[in-house]
This record gives structure tokens, C-alpha cells and sequence, in this order.
């Protein structure tokens, strides 16, 4: 499953802000569980495998999902907070990481 999804903001300024908001939630938040549509509870332990100003690399892994991870990659740029998701029973870091710059690279900021 791959996911990509963008956000625009006013000015540059509150887009940083979104995204020190997000950076600082991800690393403040560990552990999640959550509730599907038919209530069925999963849940999820977080991890942080880079951080910078201006980009937050971290994997949602699923406990007990026999290896099932989202690999998640999220950037500012100028006005726009974007960020792409690979989930898999494999490591797709690398493969975040590329799809998030193609995708960075048509996304005017």
C-alpha cells in the first residue's frame, strides 16, 4: 500500500509549524491502538529513524502483524507539508524515501 498526501498552509512560517508539530508528536508517541471500522483494535509501536528541520523519517509497526510496517516519510517544503507512506511486510525505508522526493519534486512549495 502506498499513500502520499500534501497540506498547504498560508505562509512558510505555519507550515513549519505544522510540521515541528508533527516531528515533535512523533517523537513524543511511542506506542498508538488503533480502531478499525468494524472495532477491531491494533496496535502499533513508533520509531524514529531520522529527523532534520525540514524532513522525519519514522516506521508505525504493527505488534503482532507478523512483520506488517508503514514506513512513512514526511517533508516540509515552503507552504507545503508533505508526506508518503509505504506499508509492507518488508523494509521499504529506501522506497519511502525515493517516492518522497519524486513526489517532493512536483509539489510547489
Amino acid at each position: 500500500m502506498v499513500t502520499q498526501v500534501v497540506a498547504l498552509y498560508a505562509s512558510n512560517d505555519l507550515a513549519g509549524r505544522a510540521f515541528g508539530i508533527l516531528t515533535n508528536g512523533i517523537k513524543a508517541c511511542t506506542h498508538a491502538v488503533r480502531k478499525d471500522a468494524n472495532g477491531t483494535n491494533s496496535q502499533w509501536s513508533y520509531e524514529v529513524d531520522s529527523a532534520t528541520s525540514d524532513v522525519l523519517a519514522w516506521k508505525a509497526i504493527q505488534d503482532g502483524g507478523d512483520g506488517w510496517t508503514c514506513y512513512r516519510h514526511a517533508q516540509v517544503k515552503g507552504v507545503a507539508v508533505l508526506q508518503a507512506v509505504v506499508c509492507e511486510a518488508g523494509d521499504a525505508t529506501s522506497a519511502t524515501a525515493k517516492i518522497a522526493a519524486r513526489f517532493a519534486d512536483k509539489v510547489k512549495g
